[in-house]
C-alpha cells in the first residue's frame, strides 16, 4: 500500500506578522482508507531549510551550550539555525562564525534530517568543516551561545550513549562524519 494522506484544502491556524519563524496548519485531508480528516502541520521559517554544522579541528569536535527555552535545558549542539535564503551551505557558515567566531571556507555536506517528521514541515541541511590548524577561536559573537568547548571525538560517542547529548543535529552529523572518516 503506498498510498500517501492528500491534501484537500490548506487552512492555516496561525500566522502572525511579528512572528516570522512559524505558521500552523490544520489542514483538510483524506486519507488512503477514503475517509476526510484533519492534519496539523507546522511550516518554519517558511519553509527554507535550516542548516547545521559540525565543527572539527585536530580531531576533536567543537560543541556550543545553549540554553533551549521550549524544553527548559541547556543542550550541547552543533552551531545551527535558519536564514534568509535557500543557500544552506552559506547559511551553515554564517551560523558557524555567528555562534562561533570560527570562519569557514569549505565544508562536507552532510545530508539532509527531518528533525520531527510527524509534526513539523522541516528539513535541516547538514555540514562539517574541518578548520585550519592555525585558527584561533575568536570572542563568542552570538547572544544566545553561553559557551563554545572542543571535545574528543570519544567524549562526544559516550555522551550520546548516556543520553547526555540529546540534540538530534548534533547526534546525526557526528555520525554521519564518522561515517565518512572525518573524525575518528
Amino acid at each position: 500500500m503506498n498510498d500517501k494522506i492528500r491534501q484537500l484544502e490548506e487552512v492555516i491556524a496561525y500566522s502572525d506578522e511579528e512572528n516570522k519563524w512559524i505558521k500552523l496548519y490544520f489542514d483538510k485531508v483524506k486519507f488512503p482508507n477514503g475517509s476526510t480528516g484533519r492534519y496539523n502541520r507546522i511550516v518554519e521559517k517558511d519553509g527554507k531549510p535550516a542548516a547545521a554544522i559540525l565543527p572539527i579541528k585536530r580531531g576533536k569536535i567543537g560543541l556550543v551550550n545553549q540554553y533551549r527555552y521550549p524544553i527548559d535545558r541547556f543542550l550541547w549542539e552543533i552551531p545551527r539555525g535558519f536564514g534568509e535564503s535557500y543557500e544552506t551551505l552559506e547559511e551553515a557558515k554564517r551560523e558557524l562564525e555567528e555562534e562561533t567566531g570560527f570562519v569557514a571556507e569549505q565544508a562536507t555536506e552532510l545530508g539532509i534530517v527531518h528533525p520531527d517528521s510527524g509534526i513539523l514541515a522541516s528539513k535541516v541541511q547538514l555540514f562539517a568543516v574541518v578548520l585550519d590548524q592555525a585558527q584561533q577561536q575568536p570572542e563568542l559573537l552570538d547572544n544566545e551561545v553561553n559557551v563554545f568547548q572542543w571535545f574528543y571525538a570519544e567524549e562526544i560517542y559516550s555522551q550520546i550513549a548516556q543520553a547526555k547529548i540529546t540534540d538530534v543535529f548534533t547526534i546525526c552529523a557526528v555520525f554521519r562524519a564518522r561515517e565518512r572518516g572525518l573524525i575518528h
